[in-house]
């Protein structure tokens, strides 16, 4: 034990009551502590956290009850991987920016429009500088390019929509089916 070192101690967890405080699902309240014994070396102690705390030694990942540890060994607290030094470094900047706000939860944007705006043009959809009008308005107000395409759509759309389901879904099975035949024509005179 050296004489006039700080012994600081961090204590690691989910709690916000923590020195260093990780929002990870795989880190409990009170995972682990960490103790500052000078010279970049810290002892990491488990607190009897839930998904444990290791080490690693080469290339293998040990979980430790207490071990010493340095400013670059790798640890994991929990499922979350990092060092000694880096944990040290994170609370010692959190630590000097007390007046910083913490960073607000995450909301959906607020829309651009006014609600009044909105109530006026329910059907629109505002891009950029201009508008443009919903796709359903647009296919109502496009004319088919053939007279006889405009029978025919106007047939397809007097149809039930059960009905029209059916029909694609058998149109979608007959041309997969053709091109199936296709393929198969290919294969066998290849």
């Amino acid at each position: 034990m050296f004489t006039g070192c700080d012994m600081r101690r961090y204590r690691i967890g989910r709690a916000a009551a923590n020195d260093i405080v990780l929002a990870e699902p795989s880190v409990s309240r009170e995972h682990a502590e960490l103790v500052k014994l000078g010279r970049g070396r810290y002892t990491l102690r488990d607190l009897g956290s839930s998904y444990g705390t290791s080490m690693r030694q080469g290339s293998d990942w040990s979980l430790i009850t207490a071990a010493e540890v340095n400013d670059e060994t790798p640890i994991r607290i929990g499922e979350f991987e990092t060092t000694a030094g880096d944990l040290v470094r994170d609370a010692a900047l959190a630590a000097a920016r007390p007046e910083a706000p913490s960073a607000p939860a995450w909301s959906a944007p607020e829309p651009r429009l006014s609600p009044r705006a909105r109530n006026r043009h329910p059907e629109t959809i505002f891009i950029a500088s201009g508008s443009l009008p919903p796709w359903s308005a647009m296919q109502r107000e496009a004319p088919p390019a053939h007279p006889r395409l405009a029978a025919i759509a106007e047939r397809w759309r007097a149809l039930p929509e059960n009905m029209r389901f059916a029909l694609a879904l058998l149109a979608g099975v007959g041309v997969f089916l053709a091109i199936a035949s296709i393929a198969l024509a290919v294969a066998l005179l290849a």
